[in-house]
């Protein structure tokens, strides 16, 4: 999946590239994540570790997060899990950037289900910091 930015505004002082949960109970597995000009700290968890990666619950629900090992990570040999108890909960990663207007990012990411069910979200890019008026 990807999810193309391109930014309007000065101001930024950040990039965060965001994956959010649709489906609620199945595990959602990540790897080789990119942000196309500028690049994420341990985007393919090969590291063993979940940071810099965080989670965001949605509507008081939980994220459950960690870095497995196994053969079906995509790039490497690890690879990101997580899964959501309330629709919307997310997992991201805020890079520090000073975004001019004009240039444009693209953040991508591979996900697929553990157990081969289908599974529903959002993959999105935000520019953070700019007055929006």
């Amino acid at each position: 999946m990807s999810a193309p930015l391109t930014i309007t505004q000065s101001g930024h002082y950040a990039l965060r590239a965001q994956i959010y949960e649709g489906t609620t109970g199945y595990d959602y597995n990540f790897d080789g994540a990119q942000l196309v000009n500028d690049g994420l700290s341990n985007a393919s968890w090969e590291d063993g570790s979940w940071a810099p990666w965080s989670v965001l619950p949605n509507g008081g629900g939980t994220v459950n997060y960690a870095a497995e090992s196994g053969s079906t990570a995509q790039e490497g040999g690890v690879y990101g899990a997580s899964d959501t108890t309330t629709a919307a909960g997310s997992v991201y990663q805020d890079v520090s950037a000073s975004p001019s207007p004009g240039q444009s990012y693209t953040f991508s990411v591979w996900i697929r289900s553990k157990t081969g069910n289908t599974l529903t979200g959002t993959l999105a890019l935000w520019a953070l910091g700019a007055n929006t008026d």
